[in-house]
């Protein structure tokens, strides 16, 4: 039975099962509406509670990038390099090894060999077969390929002595030398770990390359600004393809945060904004 409560007349209504049921149907009504205003208020509680925690959040935002303690530009001499400098840092790597020198007798060494060979399989015995698959990959007593890769464990910084075995086939003659570790700089002496360190120190815990600099030297290895600067380079290069894909992130959203730190235009006395959306 529907029931038309706009239409019901309680004084005049002689039916007591219409009446009854008109009753009930009331009841159901009346505690759905209490259901429904107890959870609106539940929301407005937690939207005030939530209203309460973003503008403390806010405030202290505030203080941290609009406050005159905030971090001073670097000296003219930490600054990174010219345009010319820069490029000559990527494609010439003896700039970056040239202040180790003095340093690599102060660092710990450790050897590491290895023994992984492009292309080869391992027999029953354990032995590398050679690529041309009549011979075993015999050990050349003493031959290596050596180079050094600074690495960074723990904050202890040491010098890694990769010796990259070399093999001669029983059948062929061909020799083969293992794989290196892997570098984000071919050639470089600096370990994938040192590069990401220095990067997460500088923008992730806004430590400047002057001062990372200043306590790497305080534990043994004398690295300069520039050297760093051409690690995050490097770095940035192997990593050109996030950016790409944070950028689809923030267009797929509904709105998009611009930053309101202020900086100088023209007049050094003068502050204003720069609103920058990619």
């Amino acid at each position: 039975m529907d029931v038309d409560i706009s239409r019901i007349s309680f004084k005049n209504e002689k039916d007591i099962n219409y009446l009854r049921y008109a009753g009930d149907h009331l009841l159901t009504r009346v505690i759905d509406l209490e259901r429904r205003l107890a959870l609106a208020l539940l929301e407005k509680k937690f939207d005030e509670e939530l209203l309460s925690v973003l503008t403390e959040d806010l405030q202290l935002l505030k203080k941290r990038f609009f406050s005159e303690k905030s971090e001073r530009r670097a000296a003219a001499k930490d600054k990174p390099p010219s345009r010319r400098n820069k490029d000559r840092l990527l494609h010439n790597h003896r700039p970056i090894d040239s202040d180790l020198s003095q340093a690599e007798c102060q660092l710990s060494y450790e050897e590491i060999l290895h023994c992984d060979f492009p292309g080869t399989k391992d027999d029953e015995d354990g032995n590398s077969i050679c690529p041309c698959g009549e011979g075993l990959l015999m050990p050349m007593v003493g031959a290596f390929e050596e180079s050094g890769e600074i690495d960074v464990t723990d904050r202890v910084y040491a010098m890694k002595r990769h010796k990259r075995q070399k093999c001669k086939c029983t059948a062929c003659g061909k020799i083969m030398t293992a794989k290196g570790p892997n570098k984000s700089i071919a050639g470089s002496r600096f370990s994938v770990a040192m590069a990401i360190q220095v990067a997460d120190d500088k923008f992730h815990h806004h430590l400047p390359l002057n001062r990372q600099s200043e306590m790497m030297a305080a534990r043994g290895l004398a690295v300069g600004t520039r050297t760093l600067y051409a690690l995050t380079e490097h770095l940035m290069k192997l990593l050109e393809e996030i950016p790409a894909i944070i950028r689809s992130e923030i267009h797929a959203g509904r709105h998009i945060h611009i930053d309101e730190s202020p900086m100088d235009i023209l007049n050094p006395k003068t502050k204003g904004y720069v609103w920058s959306i990619s």
